[in-house]
């Protein structure tokens, strides 16, 4: 009989990379358990393995007014393709203030398709991004001289 897939974890000193490999764990024991033979057992460890360690997907926009006076950058990362982009919103408007807003989206691609930005004027503008779903996530901006705002619009 073959050890335990958390023996076989332990033994081959495989270090979480990200939550999901945990679950990859979990399940490779669910499947050991269930008495199917070793080598497929390994196999699924490797390819699964291979697949939550996949390295981080990244995404940047950046975005400025006709007038030149606010830039917005927009960067996200993320570890593998199931998780959220871990995104932050960097504003810098007129040289006097700067803002940072973080969250999470779940999107694709985090890149001009699926963040969008509409002016309404020269001191508002609504930063949309288009999630996996369809559903969309609204950032209402608002930068003037003597005023900055950023928050999330609820629909």
């Amino acid at each position: 009989m073959h050890p335990p897939i958390f023996l076989i974890h332990h033994q081959l000193k495989i270090n979480s990379c990200n939550p999901t490999t945990t679950k990859v764990f979990s399940y490779l024991y669910f499947i050991n358990h269930n008495k199917m033979n070793f080598t497929k057992t390994m196999l699924y460890t490797a390819l699964l393995s291979l697949y939550a360690c996949s390295g981080s997907k990244e995404g940047k926009v950046k975005f400025t007014h006709a007038n030149g006076a606010v830039k917005i950058i927009v960067t996200g990362e993320r570890s593998n393709i199931l998780e959220p982009f871990e995104t932050l919103i960097s504003i810098d408007a007129y040289n006097q203030h700067k803002g940072e807003f973080r969250l999470q989206v779940y999107a694709e691609h985090l890149d001009s398709n699926s963040v969008k930005i509409n002016w309404s004027d020269d001191e508002n503008a609504t930063l949309s991004f288009i999630q996996r779903d369809g559903s969309t996530r609204n950032i209402s901006i608002t930068a003037s001289p003597a005023k900055f705002s950023l928050r999330e619009l609820k629909e």
